[in-house]
């Protein structure tokens, strides 16, 4: 089976070609789009040299969306079926994404399945196995997906910029009678955000807390309104679930970090795009 794969990436460290090494013998070919928009002749230099690899950099930050419908038209014109997708601070331990492409590949000629996916919440321990399920949404890391039916499905919304971009495709594509499968009993090692350990203000415990830039709670509120408008009645129990994971991430902020100012204009503004239906690229 040939499989293509994208990664994008925005001013990356040198972790990143470990991070690629850990997949790359698996695939055909990978589609690397830059959206750095200063140059890292060194880093750029050791990435060209890796085979399998086509760079792609027009010196703009066109985020998540546009980058990821290139890489799907690369991969039809190139005669693939198939995208692995991959974000620059992922990776795979060993093992992993060899069950993970036995698993896909048993499945690989259904032709209602929209995209492929894998855990990267729960640790566990790769087995031959498959546990399929049908699930509603999906990361785009780690994510593999059906180049064959993405027209059909339609782009991946430009104008969301990032955030939110991988879930309203996996809704749509459910709304549009096809399936999300996750793959259960495989494991992406996947940075969320910046991790930072407080005390609970309530129980006085030490605890994980993930923290966001304000500008990336920006779009994660404003296309967060605009998933819960278009599909929050086939969709309620996951919009609920994000309603809750983007207030404890704005409330984190809130209290354990010092740009609240800035954290509140960020969300005003948000609110504000979305109901002007101002998207795209955030500009000042």
């Amino acid at each position: 089976m040939k499989l293509a794969s994208t990664i994008i990436i925005y001013h990356p460290t040198e972790q990143v070609i470990l991070n690629i090494h850990s997949w790359l013998s698996y695939v055909n070919v990978l589609y690397v789009f830059d959206n750095t928009e200063t140059s890292m002749p060194a880093l750029v230099t050791a990435l060209k040299k890796i085979p399998k690899i086509k760079y792609f950099n027009d010196g703009k930050n066109a985020g998540i969306a546009t980058r990821l419908n290139e890489a799907i038209n690369y991969s039809k014109n190139d005669g693939y079926n198939w995208l692995l997708t991959m974000d620059q601070d992922s990776y795979f331990e060993d093992g992993f994404f060899n069950s993970y492409k036995n698993c896909f590949e048993s499945k690989s000629d259904d032709t209602t399945i929209a995209v492929f996916g894998i855990d990267y919440q729960k640790k566990v321990v790769a087995v031959d196995d498959c546990f399929l399920i049908y699930v509603n949404h999906l990361i785009t890391s780690g994510s593999i997906i059906n180049v064959s039916v993405a027209e059909t499905i339609g782009c991946f919304k430009e104008d969301y910029f990032i955030d939110f971009v991988d879930i309203e495709y996996c809704f749509r594509a459910i709304k549009m009678g096809f399936r999300v499968v996750k793959v259960n009993n495989i494991y992406l090692t996947h940075n969320l955000g910046e991790i930072k350990y407080y005390r609970s203000l309530l129980t006085l415990k030490i605890t994980e807390r993930v923290f966001h830039s304000p500008l990336r709670i920006y779009y994660m509120l404003r296309n967060f309104l605009l998933v819960k408008k278009a599909y929050k009645n086939e969709f309620s129990a996951d919009i609920k679930y994000f309603k809750k994971a983007i207030y404890t991430s704005i409330k984190n902020n809130f209290l354990y970090c010092n740009h609240r100012y800035a954290l509140v204009k960020y969300i005003i503004r948000a609110w504000r795009d979305y109901k002007n239906n101002k998207l795209g690229k955030y500009l000042k």
